[in-house]
C-alpha cells in the first residue's frame, strides 16, 4: 500500500517533461527527488546525478532514497541501447530489490505502433518501424515482466516555456531556416505538458489499481503540420510560413497515423485532456478539418 504522500523519484528530471512534473508534484507538497545526466538546471534541491547505464550507481541511489513511486522518463536518442534498454533493465533490477507496495511508471511512446491501423488502444499489439520505437518496445516488455506500469504518450507541447520542438519552430521563424518540414499526413495525439503532468500526478496519489498499460495523450489527433501552424498562430507568427511536406518525402520510414485511445485513462483518472485547438485558441473554422476525436 502506498503512503498518503509517497516519496517520488523522477529519473530524467532535467528534461522538459521531468521539470514540469517535478514542479507540479512539489507544489502538491510531495517529497520529490530527480536525477540528471548532463543538465541539472531548474531542479533546485533534491537533484542527483545518475547515469542509468551504470547498474551499481543505479542500485546505490535507489537503495539510499527508497522511493515509493518512480517515473522513468530518461532516454538518449544517441544511445538507445544504453539509455532505453540497458538503463531500464538496471532501474527495474534495483527497484525489485526494494520490496513490494511500490509503483514504477515507465514512459513509453506511440512510436511502438506502425501507424497503419489507428486508433490504438492499450490492448493493441505494437509493431514499431523505427529504431526508437523498437528500443522503447524492448523496455516496455521488461517493465511489464517486472510488474511495472507502461505509460504511452505522444508529442508533448507547451509554451511556458516552449518545448524543444516549439523552440525549433521559433528558431525557424527567427532565422528563416527551419530544422525540418512538418508532415501534413503524419497524425499524432499531441498532448499539452500541463495536462500530461496532471494525469501523472493523479497516478501518484491514487490508491486504486492501475492497468499494466495506459495511454495518456491528447483527446484529438492532429497532423504535425497542423500542430505547428496552431503553435505558430498562438505565438503571433504567420502559419503560412511553416514548411510542409508529405511522408513520402521523408528519408526514413515514419508511422502515418499514431492516434491513441485515451478513454481508459480518462475513466480511471477522471482526466479530460483538451484538444490543441482549445488550448492554443480556435478561431478559424477551416482548422477543424485536421482533427479527430477518439
Amino acid at each position: 500500500m502506498l503512503e498518503s504522500k509517497p516519496r517520488v523519484l523522477i529519473v530524467g528530471g532535467s528534461g522538459y517533461l521531468g521539470r514540469h512534473l517535478l514542479a507540479l508534484l512539489r507544489k502538491q507538497g510531495l517529497e520529490v527527488w530527480a536525477t540528471f545526466l548532463r543538465n541539472p538546471v531548474s531542479m533546485e534541491s533534491n537533484a542527483r546525478f545518475l547515469d542509468i547505464r551504470d547498474s551499481a550507481q543505479v542500485s546505490r541511489l535507489l537503495t539510499e532514497l527508497e522511493p515509493q513511486v518512480i517515473f522513468h522518463l530518461a532516454y538518449d536518442m544517441q544511445d538507445l541501447e544504453g539509455s532505453v534498454v540497458q538503463g531500464t533493465r538496471n532501474l527495474l533490477a534495483a527497484w525489485e530489490t526494494l520490496g513490494g507496495g511500490r509503483r514504477f511508471f515507465y514512459l513509453s511512446t506511440d512510436m511502438v505502433f506502425d501507424g497503419e491501423n489507428p486508433p490504438y488502444g492499450e490492448e493493441d499489439s505494437p509493431r514499431p518501424i523505427t529504431s526508437y520505437g523498437r528500443a522503447k518496445l524492448k523496455a516496455e516488455a521488461m517493465a511489464l515482466q517486472a510488474g511495472a506500469h507502461v505509460l504511452r504518450t505522444s508529442l508533448v507541447y507547451g509554451l511556458n516555456p516552449p518545448d524543444p520542438r516549439t523552440q525549433s519552430l521559433m528558431k525557424g521563424f527567427r532565422t528563416g531556416a527551419f530544422d525540418y518540414p512538418y508532415f501534413e499526413d503524419e497524425i499524432r495525439s499531441a498532448v499539452f505538458i500541463e495536462e500530461l503532468c496532471a494525469a501523472m500526478a493523479q497516478m501518484v496519489l491514487t490508491h486504486s489499481p492501475l492497468p499494466p498499460v495506459l495511454h495518456i495523450a491528447g483527446s484529438h489527433s492532429v497532423s504535425r503540420y497542423f500542430l505547428a501552424c496552431l503553435l505558430a498562430r498562438a505565438m503571433c507568427l504567420d502559419p503560412q510560413q511553416v514548411p510542409r511536406a508529405r511522408l513520402r518525402e521523408s528519408p526514413t520510414p515514419r508511422p502515418k497515423d499514431l492516434t491513441l485511445k485515451v478513454s481508459l485513462a480518462s475513466k480511471l483518472l477522471g482526466w479530460s485532456p483538451r484538444s490543441a485547438q482549445e488550448l492554443l485558441g480556435e478561431s478559424l473554422g477551416i482548422w477543424k478539418s485536421g482533427c479527430r476525436e477518439v
